[in-house]
């Protein structure tokens, strides 16, 4: 179903829930061969990988902002639903326009074209691969493949991008774990009976860099997936210091950073892409949607409005707008703002620029 023409917004922005991202690629050809077969090629590519890091300068977040007193404030009109479901959760945007929901209801992943139509369901309730329990979020912005952060199987399943299974992990616990594990075997592949992990992954962002960046919520723990070198690193563990996450409930992936929200400490706290702490900012985070870091911005989503932030915690701009229900997740693509409930899919034409409400 093509968009109403009468929806309107403001202004020119692109992109996601994060920067355009690279696929990963398998360590083996199965499951089932042995690691020691490719020890050489690790060998190689870490030394390469270390070498390249050596040489990089660290990243340098711009100086603190301070508060902003002139912040335009824009009215979205919002026109009729694109799409509509029963119980969606959470939904990604692949760069050719492609549509991925994760629906609550049946327990699978609906595929939609840009216009809202309904081109397949993947999955359905279970443990097997191609199946999900309490499926949580997905990102499909590789444009190649989609990740599904399978919390009640305690696993991320990926599928290519017309659905079908490709491996899967399953999460080992990281509770009072040390801050970087090993995760043994690695990714199960098609064919090969799939197992359940004991964390339960609720957010999942692939990384333009190649690797996984998840919360789990049995741990309250961001983690890093890290095929290559097959561990996982705790992000703002206990011993992070002043970078020590206490309650994260999003995360951004985009310009080299990570960017975590945190409920407790009411802060964006920033992570390199190695882990390593960089800086926060306070926000408001009661009642957050969604992260976003899209080109040197950082987007806060709430049930009504959108706020925009430049990196060193200045406001921009704000959005408001009415959906007669709360919103639960967002995208933010070229020329367009993708906004979701339980029960609709909205388009917004940035073309077209928004009544500016307020500048306060």
């Amino acid at each position: 179903m093509a968009p109403s023409s009468g929806v309107t917004s403001a202004t020119e922005v692109s992109n996601s829930k994060h920067e355009p991202v690279r696929t990963f690629h398998h360590i083996s050809a199965s499951a089932d061969l042995p690691r020691t077969s490719f020890s050489a090629l690790r060998i190689v590519v870490l030394c390469c990988v270390l070498s390249a890091c050596s040489a990089s300068e660290p990243i340098q977040l711009p100086p603190r902002a301070e508060v902003a007193t002139n912040v335009p404030s824009y009215l979205i009109t919002i026109g009729p639903a694109v799409a509509k479901f029963d119980d969606a959760r959470a939904f990604s945007v692949s760069p050719e326009g492609s549509i991925y929901v994760v629906d609550n209801e049946r327990g699978a992943i609906l595929r939609l074209d840009s216009e809202g139509t309904l081109l397949g369901v993947q999955g359905g309730p279970g443990t097997s691969e191609d199946q999900f329990l309490n499926p949580r979020d997905i990102d499909a912005s590789s444009g190649l493949f989609y990740i599904v952060a399978d919390a009640g199987n305690g696993r991320v399943q990926k599928f290519t991008r017309d659905g079908a299974f490709v491996e899967s992990l399953a999460i080992p616990s990281v509770t009072g774990g040390a801050r970087i594990l090993s995760i043994l075997p690695s990714f199960r592949l098609s064919g090969v009976r799939t197992r359940s992990g004991e964390s339960e992954p609720v957010i999942i962002v692939e990384s333009p860099w190649n690797e996984l960046i998840l919360i789990d919520g049995v741990s309250h723990s961001v983690l890093k997936v890290d095929r290559l070198s097959e561990s996982i690193t705790i992000i703002g563990g206990p011993d992070s210091g002043t970078g020590h996450l206490e309650s994260p409930v999003d995360v951004g992936v985009g310009n080299g950073i990570i960017a975590v929200a945190d409920d407790i400490r009411n802060e964006v706290v920033f992570f390199d892409e190695f882990g390593s702490y960089i800086r926060s900012w306070p926000a408001e985070l009661e009642d957050l949607v969604a992260l976003r870091l899209d080109r040197g911005q950082v987007w806060l989503a709430y049930s009504d409005i959108l706020r925009v932030f430049d990196l060193r915690g200045g406001r921009i701009e704000e959005y408001s707008f009415e959906l007669g229900a709360a919103m639960i997740d967002f995208s933010v693509e070229p020329g367009v703002i993708w906004m979701m409930t339980a029960k609709s899919l909205y388009r917004i034409d940035r073309s077209a620029l928004g009544q500016v409400v307020s500048e306060n």
